[in-house]
């Protein structure tokens, strides 16, 4: 199953400053992916009812 995000621009400042925002999500583009990642690991191992064989290992850790 393939999903779909829509986003809605609710406010005009977005739309005006829009440059400023590009430039922050390209300056923060591996910390957003990074915490994506660690949030999908975290979620696997809640759903994995917290067995210590999916918790991080060292490097994991150490990029965490």
């Amino acid at each position: 199953m393939k999903s779909e995000v829509i986003i809605e621009v609710a406010y005009e400042i977005l739309i005006r400053h829009w440059s400023s925002l590009r430039w922050w999500l390209d300056e923060n583009r591996d910390r957003l992916y990074q915490q994506e990642r660690l949030e999908k690991k975290c979620k696997e191992w809640e759903q994995k009812k917290k067995h210590p064989d999916f918790l991080l290992q060292k490097a994991q850790l150490i990029e965490a």
